[in-house]
Order: C-alpha cells, then sequence, then structure tokens
C-alpha cells in the first residue's frame, strides 16, 4: 500500500471520529462542515510542506483562513481576496525559484523512477510517495487530488484520455502509446494543480484548451521526417543558379536606397501575382512577384496608384 494512500485514509479516519466527536456535543460552537474543510485542508498543507509544494500550502492557507474567517475577523478579505492573492503568490514564488531542482527518468519495466542530472543522487531510486500508475485500455481516465500522480500509458489501441486534476502535479507518458486510429482527443480538466503530457515527437498537437488564471504551453523538439527534411543541412555551401540569383538580389538592395529605407506600399494583391512599391526621396522601386506560368500585365493606372 502506498505511503499516501495510508495517509489521506488516516486522514479520513481522523474527519469520522470527529464528525462524531462533535455529535455526541463535545465539541461546542463547531460546525461539522468546519471540522471536515478544517482537517482537509490542514492535511493538505501538512502535506504541501513536506513536498515543499508552494500551491498546496498558498491555498491550504487561504482555505483554512476563509473556514475560520468568522473567528478570526479577517471576513473582508475572504473569499475572494486571499484566494487571488494566493494564486499571485503561488505564480510569483515559481517565477523566482522555478522548479525543484529533482528531474527523474522512468523505467517502464516496473514503473521506477531514478535521479538523474543530480549528481548527489545520481541512480538513487526516488518515490517521495508518487503514486505511479500504468495502463493499457483504450479509454484511460488519469486523477489526481491533492497528490504527486505520474501515469505510464501502454495502450496499443488508445482512443481517448480523460485528465482530472485537483491541487495536485500529475505527469503523464504517452510515449508508448499507439494510435492506430491517428486523432487521440485529451480531455483535461485542472483546478490548483499543473499537468505535464510526454507525446512522441512526431504527432501533431492541435491545442483547443481554455484557460482562466492559469497558463498552458507547448515543449519539445522537431521529429526529423518534419520540418528538418524541408530544410536540409550543408555541410559546406552548395553554389547553383539559385544561390547565385539571390545574391545578386542581395546586393541590389545593399545598394538601393529605396529597398533599405524607403516607404512601403501594396499595389497589387492577387493570389498569384505581387506587386509593392519602395520608395525614398532618391528612388522608387517597384518590386513584382508572378507565381503564375502565365504572363500577367500590370496597368498604369495600378502602378502609380
Amino acid at each position: 500500500m502506498k505511503k499516501n494512500n495510508i495517509y489521506w485514509g488516516m486522514i479520513f479516519i481522523i474527519m469520522a471520529a470527529l464528525i462524531v466527536v462533535n455529535g455526541l456535543g463535545l465539541i461546542e460552537g463547531v460546525g461539522v462542515w468546519s471540522i471536515i474543510f478544517t482537517v482537509l485542508f490542514g492535511a493538505a498543507l501538512l502535506d504541501g510542506i513536506v513536498r515543499l509544494q508552494v500551491t498546496t500550502i498558498l491555498f491550504s492557507l487561504a482555505f483554512l483562513a476563509i473556514v475560520w474567517s468568522e473567528q478570526l475577523h479577517i471576513e473582508s478579505i475572504t473569499p475572494w481576496p486571499i484566494l487571488f492573492a494566493a494564486l499571485l503568490g503561488s505564480i510569483g514564488i515559481s517565477m523566482i525559484f522555478g522548479k525543484k531542482n529533482k528531474k527523474w527518468k522512468k523505467d517502464y519495466s516496473g514503473g521506477n523512477h531514478y535521479y538523474s542530472n543530480n549528481s548527489s543522487n545520481e541512480g538513487k531510486y526516488f518515490d517521495e510517495n508518487v503514486n505511479v500508475e500504468q495502463d493499457s485500455g483504450e479509454v484511460v481516465t488519469c486523477e489526481s487530488k491533492f497528490a504527486g500522480t505520474v501515469k505510464y500509458i501502454t495502450s496499443n489501441n488508445l482512443k481517448k484520455v480523460y485528465v482530472r486534476n485537483e491541487f495536485s502535479g500529475m505527469s503523464i507518458y504517452l510515449d508508448k502509446a499507439k494510435v492506430p486510429s491517428k486523432r487521440l482527443e485529451i480531455e483535461i480538466k485542472n483546478s490548483f494543480g499543473g499537468v505535464e503530457i510526454y507525446i512522441p515527437a512526431n504527432w501533431i498537437v492541435e491545442n483547443e484548451l481554455n484557460c482562466s488564471f492559469g497558463g498552458y504551453d507547448e515543449e519539445g523538439t522537431k521529429a526529423p521526417d518534419n520540418d528538418y527534411a524541408l530544410r536540409p543541412c550543408f555541410d559546406a555551401p552548395k553554389p547553383n543558379e539559385l544561390t547565385k540569383f539571390i545574391k545578386k538580389l542581395i546586393q541590389i538592395r545593399q545598394n538601393s536606397d529605396a529597398l533599405c529605407n524607403g516607404s512601403y506600399r501594396n499595389v497589387v494583391i492577387q493570389n498569384h501575382q505581387l506587386i509593392f512599391e519602395r520608395c525614398s526621396e532618391k528612388e522608387r522601386i517597384l518590386v513584382t512577384v508572378n507565381a503564375s506560368d502565365s504572363p500577367y500585365t500590370a496597368w498604369h493606372q495600378e502602378l502609380n496608384g
């Protein structure tokens, strides 16, 4: 049994005991919901302190302040001001200190984690109460609340992934998953937490996320069969007719006052033709591009505006 499950199991047992004690009238002036939320957010606070998770710490304190706002006489700053302050504080501290300097690599054979890029712990087993799970189904659900979760999805016919994350950090690895249909939908609902999804380099992402009080981005390297194939790399220059023509155009531009410093005006813009004007006090130049196989005639009225 995972340590994290034991911890939260004990928390719920404590909540149950306190509710019974409160029902017997042994705790005066405290409602049932106050007990539940106090124990719940108090446990989250301790968990955040142990894991050094700033977001969990700040939001747990904020929710505890909301629960006891009347007793603490801080109604003027609850609930939204203190929640907004916790959000700004989390963002600010994350920007200043960044992520923890703990990186790990995965071992698919057992779902284990090991330190890497860390001189003092290189090669040592890394658990830190992270829930490590593996799933090979066609439709996979990833859920996490008040805990760190790592999910390895190794399905041979993956169709859809549901992600539900609250007050947690979650990492999902799809680099071993296979999608025969060539299309995979990932539905993400994330509240006060962070979700990282690792996908194969050759996957194309269509981002349709909506975000409030947060952010999202895409990181990674392009696959060798994508953009790089269109822009081959040469160890040494290989002059040809095209490079000679480009060199001539560069020389024309360098020696032209209009092309370097002149104003810009579009003269003709069509599907296959473009004519634009660069004009300075010294000269006027018209640049023409015809991407069609057929000749094109621009009339005098067009060229003079």
